[in-house]
C-alpha cells in the first residue's frame, strides 16, 4: 500500500500488549499508531482521521461503512479495576459524581448501573484535568485508566463498574473492539489478526516492563492477564448486546 494505514488506539496498560504486538510485527512500516484517550480514537474514527481504532461499538451507528475485523479487543467478566468510581461515602449518600473526560463508554455504564442496579439518582458533572480533587463528603468521581492504578488507598469506597455490571446483568462486558470505518482487504485483516494473536505472546514482556506500577493493592500481573480479557467471547458479547438495549433507553 502507498499510504499506512492509521490506527489510533489508547497508551493504557491494557492496550500495551497490542502495541507491542504493532512494534514487533514484520509489517509494523504498514501502519501508523497513533495513541489518544478513548473519546478522542472514537472521534478520530467517526471523522475520518484514521482507519481503524480500538473503541466502543456503540459508535458503529455513527460510521457510514463499519467493519469489525476481529473477535480481539478489551473486555472483562467482573472485576477490571482500571473503571471505578471513588468516593468517601457510601454509594447510598452519593449527590454527585463527576465523570471522567476520556470515556463516553463509562459514563454510559454508571448511567445505567445508578438508574437499574444502585437505584440511585445523583448529579452528573462533566469534567476537566484535576477533578479528582473534587472527591469529598457527598461528591464522587468515576475514573478510569492508568490514572486509578495509585490511589486504591486514598478513598474510602471504590466501585468497580464492570464488577456491578456483572453483578447486575451476570454478563461481561466490551470496553472496545478494534473497528475499521470502511473495508478492508482480507489481505489486510489477515495481517492485523496475526499482530493481535502475536500480542498475547508478548504479555509477560509487558508485565515485566510495567511493574513499577505494582502496589499493595494493584497487580498488573493479575490485571492482563485475569481482569483484562483479550478475547471476546459470548458471555462478553451478550453483555456488548444488553449494554446496548440498556443505552439506548437512557439517550
Amino acid at each position: 500500500m502507498s499510504e499506512k494505514i492509521k490506527i489510533s488506539a489508547v497508551s493504557y496498560l491494557n492496550t500495551k500488549p497490542y502495541l507491542k504486538g504493532f512494534e514487533l510485527s514484520e509489517n509494523k512500516d504498514l501502519f501508523d499508531i497513533q495513541l489518544d484517550y478513548p473519546a478522542d480514537s472514537a472521534k478520530k474514527l467517526i471523522d475520518g482521521l484514521v482507519d481503524i481504532a480500538l473503541v466502543p461499538v456503540v459508535i458503529l451507528p455513527k460510521l457510514k461503512t463499519p467493519q469489525i475485523i476481529s473477535n480481539f479487543g478489551i473486555g472483562a467478566l467482573g472485576s477490571v479495576k482500571t473503571v471505578c468510581v471513588f468516593s468517601n461515602c457510601p454509594i447510598e449518600e452519593i449527590e454527585t459524581i463527576y465523570l471522567d473526560y476520556q470515556s463516553k463508554t463509562s459514563v454510559q455504564l454508571i448511567q445505567i448501573l445508578t438508574k437499574n442496579y444502585w437505584k440511585i439518582n445523583p448529579k452528573f458533572v462533566a469534567s476537566e484535568i484535576g477533578f479528582e480533587d473534587k472527591i469529598k463528603g457527598n461528591t464522587a468521581a468515576l475514573i478510569i485508566g492508568d490514572r486509578t492504578i495509585p490511589i486504591f488507598n486514598r478513598y474510602s469506597y471504590i466501585y468497580d463498574l464492570s464488577e456491578a455490571w456483572y453483578n447486575y446483568s451476570g454478563l461481561g462486558f466490551v470496553f472496545a473492539q478494534w473497528i475499521a470505518n470502511k473495508p478492508l482487504s482480507g489481505e489486510i485483516l489477515k495481517t492485523l489478526e496475526s499482530v493481535f494473536q502475536n500480542s498475547m505472546e508478548v504479555i509477560e514482556d509487558v508485565i515485566i516492563e510495567n511493574k513499577y506500577l505494582n502496589n499493595d493493592f494493584f497487580s498488573v500481573e493479575k490485571y492482563l492477564k485475569e481482569n483484562i480479557h483479550y478475547t471476546l467471547e459470548e458471555p462478553h458479547l451478550n453483555g456488548l448486546k444488553r449494554f446496548k438495549e440498556l443505552s439506548s433507553r437512557i439517550n
